[in-house]
């Protein structure tokens, strides 16, 4: 899992310089929690959706109360019910979201298990599934920040991103993730719009000066591709690489 984290703090890293002194961070920690709900179906091209989330550890390595918490186990596994651990095969995606898939033939109930012990949730897998989850259909891809603005000597510029689809998102789709395609670096996701919403998607990054890890904003020149995530764990196919435009910022109010 080091790697995937290492590479999205690259990247984070590289939208701007910081000529200030920064205080030590804390010490931090890695947590597994489930994102696909408790009683879902997983067909054939499904998966299960844990997140791996980094929270300051306060306790230096010794459990926290809220580590028994159902979905929030600092180690998640997954079994079939009442039988053997499995192993999954991980796809990496943006915000720490990652894709567990147990390719199967036959149909059969699985437990995802915290490291207490406990089954957190059964899910159900079939060998079938339902039709192909169809990929995001990008129209427009702006951002405000300019492609020279990793040189800015006070920090990381503010950005204000926005996507409009020309379909709308499937009917279960939960999420857009996006990768970067100069070097496959998973990079943000977005919560597709309610419906009766329109179809545009808004990501804004704030700038200055700063020491925590903040969203990085998304260049003018940027390569972008974006898939849908269901909530079945599915992943549709991935778009064709789409470079972000550039408009200028909104005039500041008065």
């Amino acid at each position: 899992m080091k790697a995937p984290l290492l590479a999205s703090l690259t990247v984070m890293l590289a939208t701007g310089t910081a000529a200030w002194a920064c205080p030590q961070p804390p010490p931090m920690r890695q947590q597994l929690t489930l994102v696909t709900a408790p009683t879902t179906t997983i067909p054939s091209d499904g998966a299960v959706l844990v997140r791996l989330e980094l929270t300051a550890d306060y306790y230096r390595g010794g459990p926290p109360e809220d580590d028994a918490a159902p979905g929030g186990t600092g180690e998640l596994s997954v079994r079939v019910k009442g039988g053997a651990a499995l192993t999954p095969a991980i796809e990496y995606l943006a915000d720490g979201l990652q894709r567990w898939r147990f390719p199967s033939k036959v149909e059969r109930d699985l437990e995802v298990v915290g490291a207490d012990g406990s089954v957190v949730a059964t899910l159900h897998q079939i060998p079938g599934g339902a039709s192909p989850l169809p990929a995001p259909r990008v129209k427009k891809l702006t951002s405000t920040a300019k492609s020279d603005a990793r040189a800015v000597p006070y920090g990381v510029v503010p950005s204000h991103l926005e996507l409009d689809l020309g379909a709308a998102a499937p009917t279960r789709a939960t999420l857009l993730v996006a990768e970067l395609v100069d070097g496959h670096v998973a990079w943000f996701s977005l919560e597709p719009p309610a419906p009766g919403s329109g179809r545009r998607l808004v990501r804004d990054t704030y700038g200055g000066k700063g020491c925590s890890g903040a969203p990085s904003p998304v260049l003018a020149g940027t390569r972008l591709r974006f898939a849908w995530i269901d909530a079945n764990g599915r992943r549709s196919a991935w778009t064709k690489a789409i470079t972000v435009g550039y408009v200028a910022p909104a005039p500041a109010a008065p």
